[in-house]
């Protein structure tokens, strides 16, 4: 009972902000300026969806998003499976020089100049998987992923190899289906990311054809702030 009870007041506080900012929403802006929406809302109104939806470049920012954390999400947990699985196994001879190489970015970065000056080089600047390719291995999330599968039983890998099957096929049927509490953190962490990401989307997208929707709520954010401070 306890926990049930804590599981729904944690509901309760977690859904409140989505629901206000949905009431808010279709409420009258006087009404909430006022500060009379507080949960349901007051003098409804469906305007400022009216007025976002005749901006294309919502719609346009919005489906860029969307296609940032998908593709970016699968790229993401494809390579850093693909990372994590032969660093979790022993019999891999280079795993410690790769594990070193994977951990100084951690520590040390190379700073924005320098990745500028890769993603343009490999003329990749204003182009989707400039975003895409430059969040897509984070050591972190390598490291997460290479514990979780080092704990995965030895046997089960040596049992398959007895029965013939290659790495390849004891990747994908064994420690795939077995790493599946970490692939959803990990796809959980990364999806958050590429949703939430400005700062690759401001450096490397020049077009506002390609630019998400983080890019657009700031200029709009923006907007807002200087013409509250002229009046």
């Amino acid at each position: 009972l306890i926990s049930y009870f804590l599981a729904v007041i944690a509901l309760i506080i977690t859904l409140y902000p989505f629901l206000y900012v949905f009431s808010a929403s279709i409420s009258d802006p006087i009404e909430v300026q006022r500060g009379n929406v507080i949960i349901l809302p007051r003098g409804f109104t469906l305007q400022a969806y009216i007025n976002v939806l005749a901006e294309g470049q919502v719609i346009r920012s919005f489906f860029n998003s969307v296609w940032y954390t998908v593709v970016g999400t699968i790229t993401a947990v494809s390579l850093i499976t693909l990372t994590a699985y032969p660093l979790s196994r022993k019999e891999f001879h280079l795993r410690n020089f790769f594990q070193i190489y994977i951990l100084i970015p951690m520590f040390f970065s190379g700073g924005l100049i320098p990745s500028f000056l890769v993603v343009n080089g490999l003329g990749l600047y204003n182009t989707r998987w400039a975003v895409i390719l430059t969040l897509c291995l984070g050591s972190y999330h390598v490291i997460l992923s290479r514990t979780y599968l080092q704990t995965i039983p030895d046997e089960l890998v040596e049992s398959a190899r007895l029965d013939g099957c290659s790495e390849f096929r004891i990747f994908l049927r064994i420690i795939v289906p077995l790493a599946t509490p970490i692939t959803a953190v990990i796809t959980v962490y990364n999806a958050i990311g590429y949703w939430n990401n400005y700062l690759q989307p401001f450096i490397y997208l020049k077009s506002e054809e390609l630019q998400p929707l983080t890019i657009y709520l700031n200029k709009i954010l923006s907007k807002a702030t200087l013409e509250t401070a002229k009046m």
